[in-house]
C-alpha cells in the first residue's frame, strides 16, 4: 500500500513539474517581442533574418538578442553572425553601452575586449589577431585618454612597438622591435613630440621572418590644412566630412593613402542612435571618443 502512495505522489509531482514549466514556456512566450501602446519596445527581444529580412541570415536565425525599455536596449545584449557564432557581448544601459563588452571574429576568437564607462573605454583594453595573438594593449584611465605603458604586437606574439602615454600622448622611449624579438630603433618622445636627434636604430643578429603586423608609423606633429566638409565625395590626401545616406556623420578627419587616417569614426546602431566614437591616429585605432550628451 505504501509503495502504491508513493507512487501516486511521484507521479503527481512531475504532472505539477510539468504543468508549471509549460506555463513558464508560455509566459515567455507571450512576453517576447513585445510593444507598448507607445509602438515603443519593451522587454526580451529575439530578432531573427526574417523580422530584417537581412538576406545573409536565415529567416529563423537569430540576429541578436536582449531586452529593451521604450525601444532602448539594456543590460546584455548578445548579436550573432550568420554561422551562429556569437559576434559580440555587449551590456547597455539606457541604449548605450557600458561596462565590459566582447567583440568575436567569425571564427569564434575574441577580437577585442574592454571596459566601456561614462562613454569612453577605460582600464585594460585589448585587441586580437584571429590567430588568438595579442595585435593591441592600452590601458586607458578614467577620463578615456591612454595611460602608462602601451604595445603594439606582431601576428606572432612579439611585441613591435612598446611606447609610454600621458594623459593621450607619447612620452617617454618609443621602441620598436624586429619580429623576432630584438630591438629595431627607440626615440625619445615628449608629450607627443618626436626628437629626432635621439632616433637610434639597429641591424637584426637573427634571422627575421616576415608576419603579420599593423603599420604604426612614427610620432610626428600632424599637418594643419584648412577643412572643408564634403558630402559623397573623397579627398584621398586631406580632410573629408562625410554621411550615411541618411545624414549621419560617419567620418569627420583626414585621409592617407585613400583610407582613413586621423579623426573620429561615427558608429550608430540600426535605429539611428549613436553609440560609439572611433578615434584614430595615423591609421590606427587609439580609443574612443566621448559621445556628448544632449
Amino acid at each position: 500500500m505504501i509503495s502504491i502512495r508513493m507512487s501516486i505522489k511521484v507521479i503527481l509531482f512531475f504532472l505539477l513539474v510539468g504543468s508549471v514549466n509549460s506555463l513558464v514556456a508560455q509566459s515567455q512566450v507571450d512576453t517576447l517581442n513585445q510593444k507598448d501602446g507607445d509602438n515603443m519596445k519593451q522587454g526580451y527581444w529575439i530578432i531573427s533574418g526574417e523580422m530584417r529580412k537581412d538576406t545573409a541570415y536565415a529567416a529563423s536565425s537569430i540576429i541578436e538578442k536582449g531586452s529593451y525599455e521604450n525601444s532602448r536596449k539594456i543590460g546584455l545584449w548578445k548579436r550573432y553572425y550568420p554561422n551562429g557564432n556569437v559576434q559580440s557581448i555587449i551590456n547597455y544601459v539606457n541604449g548605450r553601452p557600458k561596462g565590459e563588452y566582447q567583440i568575436y571574429y567569425k571564427n569564434g576568437q575574441v577580437e577585442e575586449q574592454g571596459d566601456w564607462q561614462r562613454n569612453k573605454n577605460t582600464g585594460d583594453f585589448k585587441r586580437f589577431y584571429k590567430n588568438g595573438e595579442p595585435m593591441q594593449q592600452f590601458t586607458f584611465s578614467d577620463n578615456g585618454k591612454r595611460n602608462g605603458e602601451q604595445f603594439y604586437y606582431y601576428s606572432n606574439g612579439q611585441v613591435e612597438v612598446s611606447v609610454n602615454m600621458v594623459d593621450g600622448k607619447e612620452d617617454g622611449s618609443l621602441k620598436r622591435y624586429y619580429s623576432n624579438g630584438e630591438l629595431k630603433s627607440e626615440m625619445k618622445v615628449a608629450l607627443g613630440v618626436a626628437d629626432k636627434a635621439t632616433y637610434v636604430e639597429y641591424k637584426a643578429k637573427k634571422e627575421v621572418v616576415k608576419v603579420e603586423n599593423i603599420p604604426v608609423v612614427e610620432v610626428k606633429e600632424a599637418k594643419v590644412e584648412k577643412a572643408k566638409p564634403n558630402i559623397g565625395s573623397v579627398d584621398p590626401e586631406g580632410y573629408n566630412k562625410l554621411y550615411t545616406r541618411s545624414l549621419l556623420l560617419k567620418w569627420d578627419g583626414y585621409y592617407h593613402h585613400g583610407r582613413p587616417w586621423n579623426g573620429k569614426k561615427y558608429i550608430y546602431d540600426q535605429n539611428g542612435l549613436l553609440i560609439r566614437i572611433e578615434m584614430y591616429k595615423n591609421g590606427l585605432y587609439i580609443g574612443n571618443g566621448v559621445i556628448e550628451e544632449e
